[in-house]
């Protein structure tokens, strides 16, 4: 699960207001748009979280790439919808897997 997004060293299921809280404190512009790079959101909510949004056939609505040529390679980012996404994902498999405990926190592993 995340390590960010943590309290006392459990990760917390996450609502709308601060999922979007979180998404505007670390989005960047990517082209037109705020974005949140893959290397934050697998920070912020694990890899799991991050490659489901990717496996979506969901390109350029959930995530997208920006490249900058071949020798320096591209960039995958989520968009705001996207990042909700990962956020839903991970709060669920919290939920199923019976991590959240009565503080609002899964136990780390």
């Amino acid at each position: 699960m995340g390590k960010i997004i943590e309290m006392q060293g459990t990760a917390l299921q996450l609502s709308k207001e601060q999922a979007t809280s979180i998404f505007m404190k670390e989005c960047i512009l990517i082209g037109n748009h705020d974005s949140i790079t893959t290397s934050k959101v697998q920070r912020l909510l694990g890899v799991e979280a991050c490659e489901y949004v990717l496996s979506c056939k969901k390109a350029c609505e959930w995530w997208n790439v920006f490249g900058v040529g071949e020798k320096r390679g591209s960039l995958y980012y989520l968009t705001f919808q996207g990042f909700m996404q990962a956020v839903s994902y991970h709060n669920v498999c919290l939920e199923l897997r019976g991590e959240q405990n009565d503080t609002g926190g899964c136990k780390t592993h």
